[in-house]
């Protein structure tokens, strides 16, 4: 007896592997990695980087700072010379006479006794103003109620002027601008401010 077998087999269908992009899927993960490791690596890099440009920026801080501070000197050293530039061409202007006065000026105070000055201030014009205190002095051939000489703050000045106006040769138009009572260090004084002017040879 032959049987004929009249169902058909089927198939097996291929299923297609994409060996491609398998291939790719594996190249991208290992750069993955590989540029994930290069960063890490860069980054231990700029820290280690970092950590030896401390002291340099300590350093430049350092350097900053001298340099602002050499830029204050020179500043300060360009006013003084501005200022001994003006000086010297007002002195320029009168050299003979104002030296005189310059020269004297400290016998005319030492003269005066009892004064002191605090400030003495040129003018291009020769105009001289001066501040300054006069102490408590005796009063010649005078006598208080307690039988003791009288004393007075002011006679300074009084002598100050009497000096300056004797040296006509020198100064005129001596002017005494004010004249106020005061205490320094609980000791009875006087300040006083002064003009005169340098006369020209």
């Amino acid at each position: 007896m032959i049987k004929v077998n009249l169902l058909t087999e089927k198939k097996k269908k291929s299923v297609p592997i994409p060996v491609g992009g398998i291939i790719i899927a594996l190249w991208i993960c290992a750069n993955a990695a590989g540029l994930a490791y290069a960063a890490e690596q860069t980054e231990r890099e700029l820290d280690e980087y970092k950590r030896q440009l401390e002291p340099v920026k300590r350093e430049v801080n350092k350097f900053k700072s001298i340099k602002k501070k050499q830029k204050q000197l020179i500043n300060n050293l360009n006013r003084v010379r501005s200022d001994l530039a003006e000086y010297q061409q007002v002195l320029s202007k009168n050299t003979g006479s104002w030296t005189k006065v310059l020269h004297n000026f400290e016998e005319f105070v030492l003269r005066a006794r009892t004064v002191w000055i605090n400030s003495l201030n040129i003018d291009s014009d020769g105009q001289v103003s001066i501040t300054g205190i006069s102490m408590e002095s005796n009063i010649s051939g005078q006598i208080n109620s307690e039988g003791k000489p009288r004393t007075s703050t002011s006679k300074g000045v009084t002598d100050f002027m009497k000096i300056l106006r004797e040296a006509t040769h020198m100064v005129e138009n001596v002017s005494l601008s004010s004249m106020v009572q005061d205490t320094i260090d609980r000791k009875k004084v006087t300040k006083f401010d002064m003009t005169f002017v340098i006369r020209e040879d």
